[in-house]
């Protein structure tokens, strides 16, 4: 059975990658949360200090969504072929208008649940490869040429 005490036990990269994908595309932290371990960690190469623990980044991603809706810049996430710092899978975030590729994030998965969030500006996010899977983002918000996995 999986909930937020018993995540699957086999965890993949990709699922995680999938969840995390989904819960940028719809806004909805509450997708991730069931698969993050409680000491969870987010980086950023854009950013000096960690966030740690898992009701920490829960409680600043609604609040990162409230602001996105708001000023109207909500990102967009499909999943990538870019290998980095051990991983070969990660997701592409893009944003603005017309949308740009920003970061990459690759995941960490740790005994059953997400254990970090890396978003990196290098490896340069235009060399990844986009599956064009767009998790969770709805076919109105997709890119005109999602077929190939990048806007125009």
């Amino acid at each position: 059975m999986t909930d937020a005490t018993n995540p699957p036990s086999l965890l993949s990269e990709r699922d995680a990658l999938l969840a995390y994908a989904t819960m940028l595309n719809t806004g909805d932290p509450a997708v991730l949360a069931p698969l993050l371990a409680p000491d969870f960690t987010y980086t950023s190469q854009s950013v000096l200090t960690d966030m740690v623990g898992k009701e920490a980044y829960l409680a600043f991603m609604a609040t990162k969504f409230e602001t996105m809706r708001k000023t109207g810049v909500m990102p967009m996430v499909d999943l990538a072929h870019r290998p980095g710092y051990g991983h070969s899978l990660c997701a592409v975030l893009w944003q603005g208008t017309p949308p740009v590729r920003q970061c990459l994030a690759y995941a960490d998965v740790t005994e059953g649940r997400l254990k970090a969030i890396h978003l990196c500006v290098i490896p340069l996010p235009e060399s990844a490869r986009p599956l064009g899977l767009w998790p969770g983002l709805p076919v109105d918000r997709r890119p005109p040429s999602s077929a190939s996995g990048a806007p125009e």
